[in-house]
């Protein structure tokens, strides 16, 4: 029951600084390797980066709405860090 009580609190604190300063992962991802030592380190990483995801998501939906955005330059841009994003985790797998 504490070691929820510990990761909420943490993913609070780190939502908080994401929507400020960015960063929140910092403080995410040592929370979730204090509370689990003996997971593997890419499952924390996906997971703290799980979150992360939702949040820029709705971050990007909301400033989607609010900006005219190029998409002829944005697609390929996302496309390109989706592929160095996989190639990021295939390596991370690779690591003991």
């Amino acid at each position: 029951m504490a070691d929820f009580l510990i990761l909420g609190l943490a993913a609070f604190l780190a939502g908080f600084v994401d929507a400020v300063v960015g960063g929140g992962g910092l403080i995410q991802l040592p929370a979730l390797f204090s509370v689990f030592p003996l997971a593997t380190p890419a499952s924390l990483i996906g997971t703290s980066k799980l979150a992360g995801v939702w949040g820029t998501s709705v971050a990007a939906f909301n400033y989607g709405r609010a900006v005219r955005l190029n998409w002829g330059l944005l697609l390929p841009a996302a496309v390109v860090a989706f592929m160095f994003s996989f190639a990021g985790a295939v390596c991370l797998s690779y690591l003991p």
